[in-house]
């Protein structure tokens, strides 16, 4: 169907009233295996889940559309997997209006993907980040209404089953994921590291039916032109069709600010592209005997915001007294291993002079070692410059000098093939000056003028303890942002903070609240001020209100019944005044036991097929 047909027939049901049950969309099975190695470092791929295929799920045929009293659209699709540590979601094809935003949540607003934009999308296959939990809620906000040229064709969910037990808004791992023994890249041992520090990503990639974790770096070429170039390992999804490259996701600074490993995510994760090209690798299946290398390109623009760095690189097969390894152990935040003895020449079957073999040494912070997740992620020497990218090894936090193995980027430069597409010379040395090294290179950004501070919010409007995302709409591309809400009480960041582009708002307290956004670059800085811009009422403006309920009596000791003005089947939750769902099920008969919660006001959300509203309640024991 086209799309201005698939737009009017939308628009017609919303005219109509006309609103699909919001049941799960998408229903997601527990994988049939569940045998996986603890380490996968054994030249594999570290598996963390299965994605499971549908068909003909889209915006007409599956989840809700819903009509804002301010003539803005959003459409909601869900999905549930019974057991899952945490889904994401597939698409063969997403096409996103310049003003639309797409996220993908926790039911209860914790965790978020996203937000996405049109910018965000590079062809037609695109994959979201990873949100904790059985359940997952995908929404698309249409700010001006316009859904002419929006399509959305589903492919398929991901059911994670390992490494996400404290996962966060866009993160495949977890904090503290890792073994007690590695060190955070932050610490004293990576002091002298900064710059390569800032090549390294997490990537979240899908092979077929798939979907694993490996690490990576962005390189430096001869044209110092800052192409988007990213080395890892050939072993990290090396049967990914072009689709499925489409739909790797790659994270950035995804690290502790200090030594310390903080207790939740805030912004570490915000920094996100999704889709590569693949340009060379050392076969077509997986051979890690011949240095297991990998290169890819970035499908879309790196952000001046992520200050970004371009390693260098060494392809003089010479060997490095001492260096250091940083990767993402099991989809950790960033960590850093050391060396202090000389690499050897090793290999990782017959062929010989395919990788180096390291063993790691004991720092002050620690014994970093590498484990699943940290494949592909690059060995740098005693000069700043990769020397190989991690195929796997022995090393471990119970046998920490036991020996890693990394695929030789002298061996990767042109031993692997003959064809460019097994070799890195053809496209890091496109200027023809075979050097032996190269020096990294920070990013190619120089602002031309100062940013024009712009931003918008999915709604002003919303039931108390209800979230506001606000987004940038800066021009100029900012470098770094600053958000200030005043009265400075009253809301809280449910996701991101004050310097992300794409905050989350937890509205707390009734009123209204002015919002402010300075964005700067290098040539300077704008600030764009939003006066009593968003606010917090009894009931969510968001969708239509459940007209004529009563609750009583309020206050409440030990029973609260609830009498809706037409029968039928109902949901309820209760939070408390942070927002926290306290207690949650069907409405039975109408009432609500209350006698296991704290005396206190809480806000209580009730639910219907159609419609929903929050109020609040008072329980006094």
């Amino acid at each position: 169907m086209k799309k201005h047909l698939i737009a009017a027939c939308i628009l017609a049901s919303l005219s109509s009233g006309v609103l699909r049950a919001q049941q799960a969309d998408l229903l997601l099975k527990a994988p049939s295996y569940s045998a996986l190695s603890s380490q996968a470092k054994d030249g594999t791929m570290y598996v963390i889940g299965e994605i499971q295929q549908v068909q003909g799920h889209n915006a007409l045929s599956s989840g809700e559309w819903i009509k804002r009293e301010n003539g803005s659209l959003l459409w909601r699709y869900t999905i549930s997997a019974p057991g899952a540590q945490g889904l994401d979601l597939y698409f063969d094809k997403l096409v996103l209006p310049e003003a639309a935003a797409m996220v993908l949540r926790a039911p209860d607003n914790r965790f978020v993907a996203g937000p996405y934009f049109a910018s965000d999308v590079s062809g037609d296959a695109f994959a979201t980040g990873a949100v904790p939990g059985e359940n997952a809620v995908l929404e698309v906000w249409f700010p001006e209404g316009d859904i002419q040229t929006f399509e959305a064709q589903i492919s398929g969910s991901g059911y994670l089953y390992r490494g996400l037990n404290q996962l966060l808004e866009k993160d495949a791992g977890d904090l503290g994921a890792s073994e007690p023994c590695e060190v955070n890249a932050n610490c004293s041992e990576g002091s002298s590291w900064g710059d390569q520090k800032r090549s390294v990503v997490k990537i979240k990639v899908r092979d077929g039916s798939l979907i694993g974790l490996c690490s990576g770096a962005l390189v430096n070429n001869t044209a110092q032109d800052c192409k988007n170039y990213l080395l890892t390992a050939q072993h990290c999804g090396a049967g990914a069709t072009t689709s499925n490259l489409n739909q790797w996701v790659f994270y950035f600074n995804f690290e502790a600010p200090g030594c310390s490993t903080p207790g939740s995510a805030t912004a570490l994760d915000d920094q996100t592209i999704t889709g590569c090209v693949r340009r060379a690798a050392s076969g077509t299946v997986s051979e890690v005997e011949l240095s297991d290398f990998m290169l890819v390109e970035l499908n879309k623009s790196i952000p001046a915001a992520y200050n970004v760095y371009y390693a260098g690189w060494t392809r003089a097969g010479t060997s490095s007294a001492s260096g250091v390894g940083i990767h993402h152990p099991a989809g950790d935040l960033k960590k850093i291993s050391t060396y202090t003895s000389a690499l050897s020449n090793s290999s990782w079957t017959g062929t010989p002079g395919t990788h180096w073999r390291v063993s790691w040494a004991a720092t002050t912070n620690g014994h970093g070692v590498t484990e699943g997740g940290s494949s592909g992620s690059p060995l740098f020497d005693n000069s700043g410059r990769i020397t190989g990218d991690l195929s796997g090894g022995s090393s471990d936090c119970a046998a920490p000098t036991q020996g890693d193995l990394y695929g030789k980027f002298a061996y990767s430069w042109e031993s692997a093939g003959s064809s460019s597409d097994r070799r890195l010379r053809p496209w890091l040395d496109p200027a023809a000056q075979n050097p032996s090294t190269l020096n990294g290179r920070n990013a190619c950004t120089t602002a031309s003028a100062a940013p024009v501070a712009n931003f918008t919010a999915d709604q002003t409007l919303v039931a108390l303890n209800g979230i506001v995302y606000l987004t940038q709409l800066c021009t100029n591309s900012p470098t770094s942002y600053s958000w200030s809400i005043s009265p400075p009480v009253g809301w809280l960041y449910t996701f991101g903070n004050a310097t992300s582009p794409y905050p989350g708002v937890r509205l707390v307290t009734l009123g209204c609240y002015t919002v402010t956004l300075t964005a700067t670059n290098s040539a300077g800085s704008d600030t764009e001020t939003k006066t009593e811009y968003i606010c917090a009422g009894i009931a969510s403006s968001e969708e239509a209100e459940l007209a004529g309920v009563q609750v009583f009596p309020n206050p409440a000791s030990d029973l609260l019944h609830v009498q809706l003005s037409e029968p039928g089947a109902a949901e309820y939750r209760l939070m408390n005044i942070q927002g926290k769902v306290v207690q949650s099920g069907m409405l039975i008969n109408g009432r609500i036991s209350v006698t296991q919660l704290a005396a206190g006001t809480y806000y209580l959300h009730i639910k219907t097929g159609k419609m929903q509203q929050t109020l609040p309640v008072v329980v006094a024991h």
